[in-house]
């Protein structure tokens, strides 16, 4: 069956259902009391009506109900204009939500474990996607993407000071910039610089490399989409 005939079939379907509901939506108004019959008549007619020119929509030009021409093509393409015309200004909305989700909340730079930004980032890009818009925006979610994992990697640097660590880069693999944060010289150098100096610093550690991993991933998955 071809497109053109399922989109017939699902039509008259469609159709055929709404007057079918209608008629005993009208029934019940009925013998509620809260219609009378020429009310009940004229409701039912009135969703006959509309059935078939759900059934028949892509042949029918224009309907006329109770002397007003209603131009069903016309309002059609309206309709199809006006929803393509909220696309992009979603698309353009969500332009804008990224350059403001990497916006620093403080005047100080940032030394908690994982950047304030990213929960943020992350159900901005969430709702891009069930939105169907993370395509049009790959190139900018990229971008994005990366300048958070560099203030995210410079978190895991300001916690280990090894030579190591300061040499990788750019977006090194999590598993690899893992296999060196933890280096025991890099961190007692940079404890040496933080007064006083936290009990948790391998937590801290973990949790920084956590969400450098959650970006990786992400960036991972807009590149693979090209």
């Amino acid at each position: 069956m071809t497109t053109k005939k399922c989109t017939r079939v699902i039509l008259v379907v469609g159709g055929g259902l709404g007057f079918l509901c209608a008629l005993f939506l009208g029934l019940f108004l009925l013998q509620d009391s809260k219609i009378n019959g020429a009310e009940f008549t004229a409701f039912v007619l009135a969703f006959a009506l509309l059935g078939v020119a759900l059934g028949f929509a892509p042949e029918v030009q224009e309907l006329s109900i109770a002397g007003s021409v209603l131009k069903l093509r016309e309002v059609k393409e309206e309709a199809l204009q006006a929803i393509e015309s909220l696309n992009k200004s979603r698309v353009e909305i969500f332009r804008m939500l990224i350059a403001v989700s990497l916006i620093h909340t403080g005047h100080f730079a940032n030394t908690r474990p994982s950047d304030p930004r990213i929960a943020g980032f992350k159900k901005m890009v969430k709702l891009a996607s069930d939105s169907d818009c993370a395509e049009e925006l790959r190139a900018e979610l990229i971008s994005a993407t990366e300048t958070l994992l560099r203030a995210q990697f410079d978190l895991i640097k300001w916690r280990n000071k090894s030579p190591k660590l300061m040499a990788i880069g750019p977006y090194p693999h999590p598993l690899d910039l893992a296999a060196v944060a933890f280096d025991p010289e890099g961190v007692a150098e940079a404890l040496q610089r933080v007064s006083p100096a936290p009990n948790n610093y391998s937590d801290e550690i973990r949790e920084s490399l956590l969400g450098y991993g959650d970006l990786y991933n992400l960036r991972d998955g807009f590149l693979s989409s090209r």
